[in-house]
């Protein structure tokens, strides 16, 4: 679009907030062949003359600069509902507007920008298409949001009250255990509260063995860029943030999303869960571990819901699914897709055997299991042999060295017993 206006000589200007997003849009213009400048303070690429130009919001306002447009291009545009944005699109009442976003939902009425909107496709049809890989949710613990207030400036949980809540011994645990049985292998992303609850998170991981690092505004660009590709190569398992890393941040091997931070944002939830969609070698799906009430207060992120230009508030959820009592797994087919119809459910029983690890039948009931509390002994060697498993998988598609696996189930502490088995596997594979 601004390619072929330009060739026919007109003014474009794409507005975006943030230099990360200003040097992510001159960049891709770039690799078109479009000539063009940008607008923001001290930005190396100023040149005002250029017909295409990337103009930072807030570079915009604050200088009342009002570049020459045939055509503006806004992107993020659910968030371009303030008066500093009203003022801008005021300003412009001959051209063309176009606002882009992939979360149309929000808090006020778009109605200043367009007339209409373009649905071109869903996210469904993007996992269909392989441009996107599919989500896998799970919900093993919900806050008790009751005694938490809702702020009438930001129309989402007090900040402080919420912090409180999600950062209970008990709640913190959940999010580590769980998250070193269903996803210890997947590099991880965690929206936290506030920077005290990430910061208390990162120091929770690193006690129970698993490498975790804190990214916040403050942190420098070179160092965040660090961060990111530590936990690309598998040194960082996880990293936690606030809203760093929601929006503008591209991180392909990102696999699993912890959501330790409710919202009554819609936007805000599919953002953070969108961190996760992006291909790569060796990705089948996004794991979302929602310990937040997300999934329960907005639906899936693949849901479609109505757009509205006027903003007509209407209620959503999660309607009709379910979520499994033993593995947790939030559904909406008939039965769990891990643990099956309930009396039906078959998990193999894995047992340790000399130099191999052996699976026997038939399994308990999945009904057997819930009765009983706490959980038998022997779920827990299922899960934990089902990890090791996992591990070895995984070691084998990468074609790392088997002193990985090792050091995986060292920093696990719940799998260090499992470590005579897999020795012994190991010497009959090499003999």
């Amino acid at each position: 679009m601004v390619k072929e206006a330009a060739a026919r000589g007109k003014h474009i200007f794409i507005v975006v907030r943030g230099r990360k997003l200003v040097d992510q849009a001159s960049r891709r213009l770039t690799r078109e062949g479009v000539p063009h400048g940008v607008m923001m303070a001290n930005h190396w690429g100023y040149s005002p003359n250029n017909k295409v130009q990337v103009c930072s919001i807030d570079t915009l306002i604050a200088r009342k600069e009002r570049p020459k447009a045939d055509l503006i291009i806004i992107d993020e545009v659910h968030q371009a509902t303030s008066n500093g944005y009203r003022a801008l699109i005021a300003d412009y009442p001959e051209a063309y507007i176009v606002g882009v976003t992939a979360t149309p939902w929000p808090e006020a009425s778009l109605r200043h920008v367009a007339d209409t909107v373009v649905h071109p496709i869903s996210m469904l049809e993007l996992v269909k298409q392989e441009y996107l890989v599919p989500f896998k949710y799970y919900s093993p613990s919900t806050p008790d949001l009751s005694g938490v207030d809702v702020s009438s400036s930001t129309k989402d949980y007090v900040t402080e009250q919420l912090a409180e809540v999600m950062s209970t011994k008990k709640l913190t645990g959940d999010i580590i255990e769980h998250w070193i049985k269903l996803a210890g292998d997947r590099p991880t992303l965690c929206f936290a509260v506030n920077i005290a609850h990430s910061e208390m998170l990162v120091e929770r991981f690193k006690q129970s063995g698993i490498t975790a690092e804190h990214c916040e505004a403050k942190t420098t660009d070179r160092e965040r860029q660090a961060i990111i590709e530590r936990l690309e190569s598998g040194e960082t398992k996880v990293v936690c943030n606030v809203g760093i890393l929601c929006t503008g941040v591209d991180i392909p091997p990102c696999s699993a999303i912890i959501m330790a931070r409710p919202t009554k944002s819609l936007n805000l939830f599919i953002q953070q869960a969108g961190r996760g969609t992006r291909t790569f070698p060796g990705k089948s799906d996004c794991m979302i571990l929602d310990h937040a009430g997300n999934i329960q207060q907005h639906g899936f992120p693949t849901d479609e819901f109505e757009v509205d230009l006027d903003y007509k508030k209407k209620k959503r959820s999660a309607a009709g699914s379910k979520t499994c009592k033993i593995c947790f797994m939030v559904y909406r087919d008939p039965h769990c897709p891990v643990c099956g119809p309930g009396e039906k459910r078959e998990i193999g029983i894995v047992e340790e055997a000399p130099g191999e690890l052996k699976e026997l039948t038939p399994p308990p009931s999945g009904q057997e299991i819930q009765k009983k509390h706490p959980p038998p002994r022997f779920l827990y060697a299922v899960e934990g042999l089902a990890e090791v498993k996992k591990l070895i998988e995984t070691q084998q598609r990468l074609n790392y060295k088997p002193t990985w696996v090792y050091f995986q189930m060292m920093h696990r502490p719940h799998l260090r017993q499992y470590l005579p088995a897999w020795f012994l596997a190991i010497a009959k594979n090499q003999t």
